[in-house]
């Protein structure tokens, strides 16, 4: 049974390596490119990516086109957003801002290669400032290479495909950058809250986000631990657990959570989390809870239903409690053990009055 096993095992690796242009390792890249797809149709109108002869004046248009170029050797690739490099150019604005009517950025910054297949793709920090820029490896097998770009307020972005002088692979794997490259970073959370805000109000009307009481199944509930940490699950068992549904080749429409963040009482961030659809039936994150924090609130977006809160959660209530559970399962304990020690004492005395009277 063992060697049917081996055997079922190495065919099933060697299907896996012949080569199908669409394997990916994670579904996250695909996913993202097919949701900016699907906001290109609904935000914008547009089935398609902008291009240099989309609207506004010339300026206008060129700060939003994304622009590629390959390193001398051919070993790297940059993408950069604008033309702030020519005269009279200018390159793609960066705000920062935890105003909703103001923060404005190139979120993210991905590239195709010559069958389509996101290759690269990463979130850019506004606070990082101009221009919104990226350089990374040129993947062997990869012939040509696509720029696209997506702006928080005026969509998705395309610009010349550039050949790269290598030799196609058509038994190689496709790849996207790691997860780190997909992590909001520190300095991006609110620009990040700011435009979910944002989109609240744009596309769905609401200046606040939703609650339980209009959807459990899109409610963060979140779990305190004892030892210092604690857990966020998108809906419940009674409510409904929220799909985590990706696309493995970007053309499906996905629909999951995707980006968590928690908030204590005085609104500063605790932590924010980027989710990956891949492999995963929920959304759920653990997270540390700072030794100071009062209140912890959590928050999600959707990406096809929008922002929602859960419920406040006391922390120092909830730690309170454990104390007192500890100290009354301590004194419990401790009472258990004298009785067994008197117990065992007089067990001993009883024997000793036994042999020597």
């Amino acid at each position: 049974m063992l060697m049917y096993y081996c055997i079922a095992t190495i065919l099933l690796s060697s299907l896996s390596l012949s080569g199908a242009a669409s394997n990916y390792e994670s579904e996250h890249c695909p996913t993202l490119k097919a949701d900016f797809t699907r906001r290109q149709l609904n935000e914008w109108s547009s089935s398609t990516p902008f291009t240099i002869a989309d609207g506004g004046d010339g300026n206008d248009k060129a700060k939003h086109v994304p622009v590629l170029t390959i390193s001398e050797d051919g070993g790297n690739f940059t993408i950069v957003v604008g033309n702030g490099n020519e005269e009279n150019g200018v390159w793609h604005p960066q705000v920062a801002s935890d105003d909703p009517n103001v923060v404005h950025f190139v979120t993210h910054i991905y590239a195709e290669d010559q069958d389509g297949n996101v290759i690269y793709m990463r979130t850019l920090n506004p606070q990082a400032g101009e221009p919104a820029t990226i350089t990374t490896l040129v993947p062997e097998g990869v012939t040509e290479l696509t720029p696209y770009s997506f702006c928080n307020l005026h969509g998705l972005w395309v610009g010349d495909t550039v050949s790269t002088g290598g030799t196609e692979q058509t038994d190689r794997i496709i790849t996207c950058a790691g997860s780190d490259a997909l992590e909001w970073v520190e300095g991006a959370w609110p620009s990040v809250k700011a435009d979910l805000q944002r989109q609240q109000m744009v596309t769905f009307g609401s200046d606040a986000p939703y609650t339980e009481s209009d959807s459990e199944k899109h409610t963060p509930f979140i779990t305190v631990h004892d030892n210092g940490t604690a857990s966020i699950l998108v809906g419940s068992v009674a409510g409904g657990i929220h799909p985590m549904v990706g696309s493995a080749d970007g053309v499906e429409e996905p629909h999951w959570i995707t980006e968590v963040f928690v908030v204590d009482d005085q609104d500063n961030f605790i932590t924010l989390k980027t989710l990956d659809p891949t492999g995963v039936e929920q959304a759920a994150m653990d997270f540390s809870v700072p030794e100071n924090a009062q209140n912890l609130t959590a928050y999600i977006w959707c990406n096809i239903h929008g922002l929602y809160v859960g419920p406040t959660v006391n922390v120092a209530s909830i730690n309170s409690s454990n104390q007192e559970a500890g100290s009354d399962e301590t004194e419990e304990n401790a009472n258990s053990a004298s009785e067994v020690l008197a117990s065992v004492c007089s067990s001993i005395v009883a024997v000793l009055l036994t042999n020597f009277l």
